[in-house]
């Protein structure tokens, strides 16, 4: 997860979660492979991967549940709030405060 090989256009690369589930993983495995699962493989859990206090506040607030409907993530009208280390980076809607 998490590629940048090019498999969709720029803001859209969440469709790969979609993908992970069509090749066989449940819609939780699919978003924890991009999270928690892949800060532990990179050696980075201590400070990414999980909301947590004292971690990198790196979110993703998206309308819908994505247990339900995993690729309405890969859609950016459903991402509603983007933050990077607590910096918000998209919130048109003024949702993050």
């Amino acid at each position: 997860m998490g590629t940048d090989c090019g498999i969709a256009e720029h803001g859209t690369n969440l469709r790969e979660l979609g993908h992970l589930v069509d090749c066989g993983m449940t819609p939780m495995g699919a978003l924890r492979a991009g999270t928690a699962e892949a800060a532990e493989l990179l050696g980075i859990a201590h400070e990414t991967g999980t909301l947590e206090p004292g971690k990198r506040a790196d979110v993703v607030i998206a309308r819908g549940n994505p247990l339900d409907d995993i690729r309405a993530l890969g859609d950016p009208a459903n991402v509603l709030v983007v933050m990077k280390d607590g910096v918000v980076y998209k919130d048109p809607d003024g949702l993050a405060g």
